[in-house]
Formats: structure tokens, C-alpha cells, sequence
């Protein structure tokens, strides 16, 4: 009895440190952007009561495209989901029931792609971009996020379909349901935890994806909100508070995302680690 005791003690203590450690960085971005006089004492843990303020939010909602920046991350972000998710879904439900070497050729140069790093699909997009004039253009990230994400959500949700029993698309046919109906109207439905926790993931990384938008987008108004955040360290000077008042303002969309999502995604995550 003792030893369980001990041993939930010590699993309790393990899970508060591994708290502490992933909540501490967003405690430290909110005292560095409530902090008015950051270098006056920027080891203290919490900021003396007379330093604290609220002007970097100001800075951060009033003197920049910040109302442009959200636009155009939940623009991206919703065209990303509305053209990828389904996209991946059918991919990943023809890989899954149909099993023949074509399609493990496909599943291989699918799993290729998503080795890629980004940097290295970055050049080769940019030209095709400008050789069609979509440069500045909003449609271009959309384009390259689903080229980026299609891979992962694709696997993620293979992994999902194998987990779930054929019988049912089986008893579904002999009932006169055609192949296709009966990925819409059972195999789907039964699925949107996966589907939930694939869009989960593409959500994050179209909101939060920095790279192609920083590339493809020159004009600060078209800017997404990761590239926005980073805009208030200019050449010779950081505004600290503000980039620190630009993540939290920009984090509040994922943070709902999560709220809402949460219990589907720890499902969908796990639904295709094991089969049957």
C-alpha cells in the first residue's frame, strides 16, 4: 500500500513539472507584455505593481494591420481545411480498402512527400506562383498549406480508416448503398473524431505557418498573423512587449480551436493506433 502511494506521488509530481514546464512559456508572455519597464528588472518573475500596464496591446491592435493580419489567417486557414480535409479523407479511404501494389507505391511517394521540408518546397512554388501572377495573392498560401498538409492528414487518417471494421461498408452494400455511399454516410460519420484531429493539426500549422507567408506575401496587408507578430522587431530595435502582446492576441483563435476540439482530437489521435 505504501509503495502504490509513493508511486502516485511521484506520477502526481511528474505531471505537475511537465505542466509547469509547457505552461510557464505562456506565463512569461504575459508578464513580459504587461511589463512597462521590461529592462528595469527582467529576471523578476512577476513585474512590480507601479510597471504594469496594458500600452503594448494598444501598440498591437491600433497601430498595425492587425485586423487585415486576422482576416487573412482565417481566410487561409479556412480554404487550407475546406480544400485539404476532404482531399485527404477520400486519399486516405482508397488507400485503405483498396490493397493492391499501386496503392502502396502511392502510400510510399505520399510518405515522401511529407519528408519534404518546407524550405525546400518554397523555391519551386514561388516560380510557379509568379509565373501565373498569384504572387500577393491569398490564394497562394492556400495553395501551398494544402500542399504541405495533404500528406500528414492523409496518413493520419488512413491509420483511422484501418482501425474501423469493413462489415459495415459490407452490410451497407448489401443493403444497396453504393461504394461511395457508404463512405459518406457511414464510414464518415463514424470517423469525424479523425477527422476532427486532422483538422485540429492543419488549423495550427495554416495559422501559425510562417514561411510561404512571409515568401509569397510582400505587402504588410497581406500579411498573415505570424508574419505580423514578427514585424514589431524591426532592424535595430525589439519591441519585446508587443511581440509579446502579438502572440497572446494571435493565440486566442487556436486556444477556442482546442476548447472546442479537444475531446475529438485526444480521440481521433489514438482511434488508429491499434487495429480492430
Amino acid at each position: 500500500m505504501l509503495n502504490r502511494r509513493l508511486a502516485r506521488i511521484l506520477v502526481y509530481l511528474a505531471v505537475i513539472l511537465m505542466l509547469g514546464c509547457m505552461l510557464f512559456p505562456l506565463f512569461w508572455l504575459v508578464r513580459v507584455s504587461i511589463d512597462e519597464d521590461l529592462f528595469e528588472h527582467p529576471a523578476a518573475l512577476w513585474p512590480p505593481l507601479s510597471s504594469i500596464g496594458f500600452s503594448a496591446y494598444r501598440t498591437v491592435l491600433t497601430e498595425r494591420y492587425v485586423g487585415n493580419w486576422y482576416l487573412n489567417s482565417i481566410y487561409v486557414t479556412l480554404m487550407t481545411l475546406v480544400v485539404a480535409i476532404p482531399t485527404s479523407a477520400m486519399a486516405a479511404y482508397a488507400l485503405s480498402r483498396f490493397r493492391r501494389p499501386e496503392t502502396v507505391a502511392i502510400s510510399g511517394i505520399i510518405l515522401l512527400a511529407r519528408m519534404l521540408p518546407i524550405s525546400l518546397l518554397t523555391i519551386p512554388l514561388y516560380v510557379l506562383f509568379a509565373k501565373f501572377g498569384v504572387l500577393n495573392n491569398l490564394i497562394c498560401l492556400v495553395i501551398a498549406n494544402t500542399t504541405f498538409a495533404i500528406p500528414f492528414c492523409t496518413w493520419m487518417l488512413k491509420g483511422f480508416f484501418d482501425a474501423m471494421p469493413v462489415e459495415l461498408e459490407e452490410a451497407a452494400e448489401i443493403d444497396g448503398c453504393s461504394m461511395v455511399g457508404g463512405f459518406v454516410r457511414i464510414t464518415l460519420p463514424l470517423s469525424l473524431p479523425g477527422v476532427a484531429a486532422a483538422g485540429t493539426y492543419l488549423a495550427v500549422v495554416s495559422w501559425s505557418e510562417y514561411i510561404f507567408a512571409r515568401t509569397f506575401m510582400t505587402h504588410p496587408s497581406g500579411w498573415t498573423v505570424a508574419v505580423g507578430a514578427v514585424a514589431f522587431r524591426q532592424q535595430y530595435l525589439a519591441n519585446w512587449n508587443a511581440i509579446a502582446a502579438a502572440s497572446i492576441v494571435f493565440m486566442v483563435p487556436l486556444l477556442v480551436i482546442f476548447g472546442f476540439l479537444q475531446r475529438y482530437l485526444v480521440k481521433g489521435l489514438t482511434a488508429g493506433a491499434v487495429k480492430g
